[in-house]
């Protein structure tokens, strides 16, 4: 990924028809969801959750399938959503009829053992952009870097005190004119366009937030409202985590907080949170055991 500064001097007005196709490619990105069907994924695994994160950074929604059926009745409900799919070479082949030209999909990437093998057929199927060779049990990270991102940040010192300086001299990579940026500095997406035509190409204009950004303001006070503001450390970073969906996570610093020391009633509320995340989870006799621990002390 490129970064690109410019001064508030050197951009161009941008003319209305202009704007508008940059709102369509960030209305047109942002309604993007990637299903990822593979009977071999094992959630379980390091190199499945890293490659999620890799993923999610593309692409908020990200969903994973192992099975055929489920998959094709979870996309024939998305209404107002465009469907990226990953599949398998192995079920590519046998689903790609069924899935090909539903309304949903947009495009497709084949992940296999033997990319030699899928390049035949996946000619004839214009939504496959790409097949991938990749091992079994892990998906091809080329997916991931197959798109490019130039930002454009535009910075105007008068609007922000928000601290940045010019490193290019100190910087290991000396051929490189880089910014480094505050690590609270918070920036606003104005547009999102495909350059020269390129889909896997993308110039996202970014602009420095003002001190006096009420919608900014806004938002920063509505996420300490709704982070769990009553409770502080290790057990708020729980409660988030729960709250994301991050059950794992958030069982593991529960478990954390049982071995230190604490009043009967702090242990209480943790065996609270264990008894929902392991419900969540289906584990529903540790959930009851967990429970009846609860009732206990």
């Amino acid at each position: 990924m490129v970064s690109n500064i410019k001064t508030s001097q050197q951009i161009d007005d941008a003319s209305k028809e202009r704007l508008d196709y940059y709102r369509l490619n960030i209305q047109r990105l942002q309604n993007v969801l990637l299903i990822w069907l593979d009977s071999n994924i094992d959630t379980t695994t390091e190199d499945y959750q890293n490659t999620i994160v890799e993923l999610q950074r593309i692409i908020n929604t990200v969903s994973t399938y192992t099975n055929s059926d489920q998959c094709i009745e979870f996309i024939k409900t998305i209404k107002d959503h465009k469907v990226c799919m990953i599949l398998s070479g192995y079920l590519g082949q046998y689903l790609i009829p069924s899935v090909h030209n539903m309304s949903q999909v947009d495009s497709i990437f084949i992940l296999c053992g033997n990319k030699k093998r899928h390049e035949e057929w996946t000619k004839k199927w214009p939504k496959i952009k790409d097949a991938q060779q990749c091992e079994q049990n892990a998906i091809s990270m080329s997916f991931v870097r197959s798109v490019g991102i130039l930002f454009v940040m535009t910075i105007d010192p008068k609007k922000s005190t928000t601290p940045f300086a010019s490193i290019r001299d100190i910087s290991a990579i000396s051929d490189e004119d880089e910014v480094l940026f505050s690590m609270h500095s918070v920036f606003r997406i104005h547009d999102i366009k495909q350059m020269d035509g390129n889909n896997k190409l993308f110039e996202v204009n970014l602009t420095l937030t003002s001190d006096k950004d009420t919608e900014l303001t806004a938002l920063t006070e509505r996420i300490r409202e709704e982070s769990v503001p009553d409770e502080e450390g290790w057990a708020r970073l729980g409660l988030v985590l729960r709250k994301m969906g991050q059950n794992d996570k958030a069982e593991e610093i529960f478990k954390i907080l049982l071995n230190q020391r604490m009043e009967e009633s702090e242990k209480a509320a943790i065996y609270h949170q264990l008894a929902w995340i392991t419900n969540d989870q289906a584990k529903y006799q540790e959930a009851i055991n967990i429970r009846h621990l609860n009732h206990v002390i």
